[in-house]
């Protein structure tokens, strides 16, 4: 057998009076050598190579890369996991909204007044106005508000208030009765107007466009950036 590997072979025989020697080699390796079994035709073999340091620093390097290319794509996910569920809960509010409006006349003024159980106990804002949001719930992330009699009409909103995208926002507004489209959903990015309490840090769309695939429309609401929400 060629020793092109310097691999050191023992008949099965001597197995048992080398084993003490084997021993001893071993205790005498560095601790990042590899000591490799290999049994072939009658043959018990035993590997001394052993990784480089060129090798490991190679393989360092090659994880290096695939996770400064995965890990933006992993927050992106979980971002947008984030703002589904947000906006999961928007639309239950915002339906519990509508019905204390059919049953007392008027939009609420408060959410505690909805049918809805919600656990937050924060009041921070997403968007301070003594006009038309009102009475914020927060829970460190996310920020829900009523939006009472705005130049669109009603409506909840529901705004990123920490985390890489704060400043984010998804709103759901219930036009006024003479527009033909009654319930519409909005991709929100708060930008430069004093009420937004946490401003978007990012590029514009980066959050709606890129990872909502919204498309932008002309701004009704200086320092805010709306796009029309398409999911």
């Amino acid at each position: 057998m060629k020793n092109i590997n310097k691999i050191k072979c023992h008949s099965k025989l001597d197995l048992e009076s080398s084993t003490l020697a084997v021993s001893q080699q071993q205790q005498q390796r560095p601790a990042w050598k590899i000591l490799k079994r290999v049994q072939d035709d009658g043959l018990i073999c035993y590997n001394n190579n052993g990784f480089t340091l060129i090798e490991l620093l190679v393989v360092v390097l090659i994880i290096g890369i695939l996770a400064a290319v995965a890990l933006p794509q992993y927050q992106k996910a979980v971002e947008k996991s984030k703002g589904a569920q947000a906006l999961t809960l928007l639309k239950s509010i915002y339906q519990a909204a509508k019905a204390y409006q059919m049953a007392n006349g008027e939009w609420p003024t408060t959410l505690d007044e909805l049918s809805l159980d919600i656990p937050w106990t924060g009041h921070d804002d997403w968007y301070q106005s003594s006009g038309a949001y009102k009475t914020p719930l927060s829970n460190g992330e996310w920020s829900l508000q009523l939006i009472k009699g705005s130049s669109t009409g009603n409506g909840v909103s529901i705004g990123r208030i920490s985390g890489p995208y704060q400043g984010a926002a998804f709103e759901i507004y219930h036009v006024r009765p003479d527009d033909v489209q009654t319930d519409i959903i909005f991709c929100a990015e708060g930008a430069t107007r004093a009420y937004v309490q946490h401003k978007f840090g990012k590029s514009k769309g980066a959050y709606c466009k890129q990872l909502f695939h919204s498309t932008a429309i002309p701004t009704f609401n200086v320092g805010v950036d709306y796009f029309v929400f398409g999911g």
